[in-house]
């Protein structure tokens, strides 16, 4: 009862204001020096995957290019905090959007960074529950 109607409401509030709410959060995942800040943007986006998803889809090709900048910057440490959750929150983004980021990470394919070669591959591999 209640507690459904409560997700609800607050599934419509962010769903009126996704884009600016996916705009800000893309800016600041743009501050490099400071992992805190990346590390609670992705913990946003992840939220937004949860409350948000019926319109996520609509922004997912700026919010992976926003990742693969991230991804490209951290690229000479994979094993920092920052780039695991990067990597797994394209992952959860992929499966949510149900194949329609498959052709954009095919192309990354190419990108020559090695973090997000081995994020693409990564994410190809990883079996998701269905």
């Amino acid at each position: 009862g209640k507690q459904w109607y409560q997700r609800r409401v607050r599934g419509q509030a962010i769903i009126k204001h996704l884009k600016s709410i996916v705009t800000l959060l893309i800016d600041y995942m743009k501050v490099k020096d400071i992992e805190e800040v990346r590390l609670s943007c992705l913990k946003c986006l992840k939220l937004l995957l949860v409350h948000g998803w019926p319109r996520i889809c609509t922004h997912s090709i700026d919010i992976l290019m926003c990742c693969v900048n991230v991804l490209a910057e951290s690229h000479s440490d994979e094993n920092t905090t920052v780039y695991n959750e990067t990597r797994d929150f394209v992952l959860a983004l992929k499966t949510l959007c149900n194949g329609s980021l498959d052709k954009h990470l095919e192309c990354l394919k190419s990108f020559n960074n090695k973090g997000v070669k081995s994020m693409v591959a990564y994410v190809f591999e990883k079996k998701t529950p269905s």
